[in-house]
């Protein structure tokens, strides 16, 4: 059996905090990020995550936490200076996949699908229709 990599962590992995304790990320969209941590953080608290590969943690700013049971924490924040290859490490570990960024291209429906025709504006309600 051959032992995983350092630099390698597997999706809902707890990863540490710098501080102490652990966390894992949970939702990433944009630079916003959802972590389940050991302990609660208070708003504007500096958080470094260490992410396996990175020399340095990955630095969140909190904007709040709130206890979720069984002593773990919903921690949401913004990513501090985050360079693309830390977003792409946590967005791989993250239990949802990376959303676009705020700004970001919206895919649109393919061509073939059509969109439902309005009714007409004179046509009388469907009295069958539920209300």
């Amino acid at each position: 059996m051959s032992a995983r990599p350092a630099d390698t962590a597997t999706r809902g992995e707890w990863l540490a905090l710098t501080g102490g304790g652990e966390a894992r990320a949970l939702d990433l969209s944009g630079d916003r990020v959802a972590l389940e941590a050991s302990r609660a953080f208070p708003p504007g608290a500096p958080l470094g995550l260490a992410l396996p590969g990175l020399a340095s943690p990955l630095r969140v700013k909190v904007r709040g936490s709130r206890r979720t049971g069984a002593g773990r924490y919903l921690v949401e924040g913004r990513l501090v200076s985050a360079t693309r290859e830390a977003r792409e490490r946590l967005a791989a570990l993250s239990a949802r996949p990376a959303g676009p960024a705020p700004g970001d291209a919206q895919v649109s429906a393919p061509a073939s699908a059509a969109p439902a025709e309005p009714a007409a504006p004179d046509a009388p309600p469907d009295p069958d229709a539920p209300l």
